[in-house]
Order: C-alpha cells, then sequence, then structure tokens
C-alpha cells in the first residue's frame, strides 16, 4: 500500500530528475497540490457511513497505477545498477520483477532478502526456476539461449466467447487474431508458435468455432502480414519468415501505446499540426479529422437486427443522393447487450436514496 506522503515526496524526485518544470502547462507545484488532493480527500461509502483513505489510493485510478510506478523507480534504483554492471536482464511490470543471475542461490537470496528491508510496504516473493513463467509469458534457458512461448497457468479454462453467442461478428474476429498476434509475439522459434497455433484451434472447435471460418481467418491474419501459405492447412512453413514476420509484428504499437496515442490529439489542433510529430499521434490526428465531418450511429447489438446497418445506409442514400449532405460520411455500429454487471451492480445506493429523500421532504 502506497505511503502517501512518501510517494508525493518521490513524485517531486522523479520530475526533478527528468527535468520536468511543467507538465502540460501545470508547475511541479501545481501537480503536488492537484496529487494530494486526490491522494488525501478520497472517501467511499460502506453501509452509509463515509470513510476517509488514509494509507495508499484509489484501486483501479490512473493516478495510484502511475505513482506506484514510480514509488517502484525509486524503489528498485539499487537492484538495477547491479545487474547494469553485470550485464545481466532486468525487467519490472508494475510490481512483477523478472531478472537473470550467475550468481549462487544462496548470494541471489541473500540480495532478495536486503531489498526486502528497503521498504516496509515491499516485500518480494521470489520464484527461481528454469523455465519459470513471467506474467503470461513461459521463459526458458537453454544452452544460454532464452525461448520464449505463450504461458498458460494450470487453472485455466479453455474458454472464449462461443461462437453461437449473440455478438457482433467483429468480436469474433478479434479473438482469433489478438491470439495469433500473440503467439506470434511471445514464441521465439516457429517451432513454438505451431504448437501455440494448434493449441488456439483446439480451443476454438471447443468453443464451437467451425472449421472452415477458423481456416479463413488464419489465412486472412497470415495474408495482412504478407505471408502466403499454399498448402490447405493455414500455417508458416519457414523459420526465417517466421522470425521476419515476428520482427515485424514487435516493432508494432502495443494497445496501451494506441490507447496514449488516441488521448493526446484530443488536446491538439487536428487542422494545424508539426509535421514532425509522432507517426502514431499523426495517424490518430488524421483519423479524428476524418471523422470531424461525420455522423456515428450506434445501436444496441442483436443478431435479429443485423439488416439494421445495411437499411440505414439505403435509407441514407435514398433520402440525401445528390445532396450536399452526401459528402457526410455516414458510421453506423453495434454497442454490446449490458453484461450482468452493469445489469445487477448499483452503485452509490447511498447517495441516491438520500437524493429521494431530500425530493420528498421538497415536495412536502
Amino acid at each position: 500500500m502506497l505511503p502517501q506522503e512518501e510517494s508525493i515526496a518521490i513524485l517531486k524526485q522523479f520530475l526533478n530528475h527528468f527535468k520536468y518544470a511543467h507538465v502540460q502547462r501545470m508547475t511541479v507545484d501545481a501537480i503536488e497540490s492537484l496529487v494530494r488532493i486526490v491522494l488525501m480527500e478520497n472517501v467511499f461509502i460502506y453501509e452509509k457511513k463515509y470513510y476517509r483513505q488514509i494509507k495508499g489510493g484509489a484501486m483501479g485510478s490512473p493516478l495510484t497505477l502511475t505513482l506506484a510506478n514510480i514509488f517502484m523507480w525509486h524503489w528498485e534504483k539499487t537492484l538495477v545498477e547491479p545487474q547494469r554492471n553485470s550485464n545481466e536482464l532486468y525487467g519490472r511490470y508494475i510490481d512483477d520483477i523478472f531478472f537473470t543471475s550467475n550468481d549462487s542461490i544462496d548470494k541471489v537470496n541473500k540480495m532478495l532478502a536486503d531489498a526486502n528491508k528497503r521498504h516496509s510496504n515491499i516485500k518480494l516473493t521470489a520464484t527461481i526456476d528454469n523455465p519459470i513463467p513471467f506474467l503470461d509469458i513461459h521463459i526458458k534457458n537453454t544452452a544460454n539461449n532464452f525461448i520464449t512461448s505463450v504461458y498458460h497457468k494450470e487453472a485455466a479454462e479453455p474458454y472464449v466467447v462461443p461462437f453461437q453467442s449473440d455478438h457482433p461478428r467483429h468480436v469474433f474476429v478479434n479473438i482469433i487474431d489478438c491470439a495469433l498476434l500473440r503467439a506470434i509475439r511471445y514464441s521465439s522459434t516457429l517451432q513454438e508458435f505451431n504448437h501455440q497455433r494448434r493449441t488456439l484451434k483446439l480451443m476454438l472447435l471447443y468453443n464451437g468455432y467451425p472449421t472452415r471460418y477458423i481456416y479463413s481467418r488464419f489465412n486472412k491474419f497470415f495474408a495482412k502480414c504478407s505471408i502466403t501459405s499454399t498448402s490447405i492447412i493455414p500455417m508458416i512453413h519457414d523459420e526465417n519468415e517466421f522470425l521476419f514476420l515476428r520482427r515485424q509484428l514487435l516493432e508494432q504499437a502495443t494497445v496501451p501505446e494506441h490507447r496514449r496515442a488516441a488521448r493526446i490529439p484530443k488536446t491538439m489542433d487536428y487542422n494545424n499540426f508539426h509535421s514532425s510529430i509522432d507517426p502514431l499521434v499523426k495517424a490518430k490526428l488524421l483519423k479524428r479529422r476524418e471523422r470531424a465531418n461525420s455522423i456515428i450511429l450506434h445501436h444496441t447489438h442483436e443478431k435479429r437486427f443485423s439488416h439494421y446497418k445495411r437499411d440505414i445506409h439505403r435509407i441514407w442514400n435514398d433520402i440525401f443522393h445528390n445532396t450536399p449532405v452526401q459528402t457526410t460520411k455516414l458510421i453506423v455500429g453495434t454497442r454490446n447487450n449490458p453484461n450482468l454487471s452493469k445489469e445487477l451492480v448499483r452503485r452509490s445506493p447511498f447517495i441516491r436514496n438520500r437524493n429521494k429523500n431530500n425530493k420528498k421532504q421538497t415536495t412536502n
């Protein structure tokens, strides 16, 4: 749990270390004041009583996660430096750490024990093994070469969205494409990838996906990556071809990078931006400019209404054909049906009840 005052002090050290005098025209002092409000004025309701949080931050808050990362950046300095000096690997994702060492296990355990004494709120639990999982990657050291693949937990069930479920078709496309992308990125050899491809196919069959649909999606994914398969079963046969494809996909932006790039254009003028801007941000700006002259309609998806999109476009063309409005682009999309959590969970019931009581008193 983050100590609030110490986290704010480390945040200031972080900004000063990387020479951030201003962040989006806000001074360091202004950032400190705002962070202090978010951390120390965080309240919640439990059994009709208000509580103020005095340790840590709100779960799921972007600020809490950012502060936790900065706090770990400060804490891990004494671990990173020896790893860098001895030319070893060190990586961290939030509070999960992976590092390599040629020292004895006793020496590594002593290093971890010393690290656990540095702060009362941070305690490391070590796993020393070969192979070893890190997040959702399986890492194996074979003759000083790392072999990586997708890690599947033993308790994991082979379930995805069933093919017969009432979801928009792009949901099934995304499931297969994302699984293939993950398998290629995580698999360091063609043999490992083919194993993951077979595992994916079995999982899809188990969830009712037709064989023809699976092969069709596999072929389209490979074709999109400029890979053509001469066999009936879509697969990659050449190791060098696979490694080239993997290198290409590893260089592509990740989902968090896309989200971050999508947030930046919201504060920029898409009609006037510098040509040297980040290509990913530039693509988001151009897309935003393209959609400036668009009308976007959404309706709740149901399989029986699958013709709605076609019908709406037909009506649009019939009415606005050969008129100036035709230059406006019409985009018709779907929303998923509400899930159980949206239907059953009531948020802040005490506040709602109190508002109802206030209305009753006012009417009386």
